[in-house]
């Protein structure tokens, strides 16, 4: 992660580590997110890999993109010039009405041809049992330790 926000840049340390900066007095909800060390060789052993592999999966996504872009009803995800997608998930937006199945139809019907697929993102943050007593739906802003904004 990069920040120029001094606070966001230590909340985020902390919640690497259990929510705790070091005083074993945590104040944010966290996880280990501390790399064993197998992960960071696994991690470095591929990385001569990662531009052939990005480059695959975009070579992937352009075809999925152009195989089903005459369709209608979908819309895909969108890479601006000068960016570049490492493709980890491919999404595509349905809207029901125009494809003439739902999200979750489409899904049925391709896990019968032994394709899964996944909702991401889904319930969105704000109704996750862990996080919805820090939404404020009136303002559409979380409440965290004193910090009440959207940039978390």
């Amino acid at each position: 992660m990069t920040t120029n926000d001094a606070y966001v840049a230590s909340a985020v340390r902390s919640m690497r580590n259990y929510g705790d900066l070091g005083a074993y007095d945590p104040e944010w909800i966290g996880i280990n997110a501390r790399m064993p060390e197998f992960n960071a060789a696994l991690a470095l052993a591929g990385l001569p890999f990662v531009d052939a592999k990005v480059k695959r999966r975009n070579c992937i996504a352009n075809l999925y993109t152009r195989l089903l872009a005459p369709l209608p009803g979908l819309r895909f995800q969108k890479v601006f010039p000068g960016n570049l997608s490492c493709y980890k998930d491919y999404s595509i937006h349905i809207t029901a009405k125009l494809f003439g199945l739902t999200r979750d139809a489409l899904a049925a019907a391709l896990l019968l041809e032994n394709i899964e697929t996944k909702r991401y993102f889904f319930p969105p943050l704000h109704q996750q049992t862990l996080y919805r007593e820090f939404y404020d739906a009136a303002t559409r802003t979380y409440l965290i330790n004193g910090f009440r904004g959207s940039r978390l």
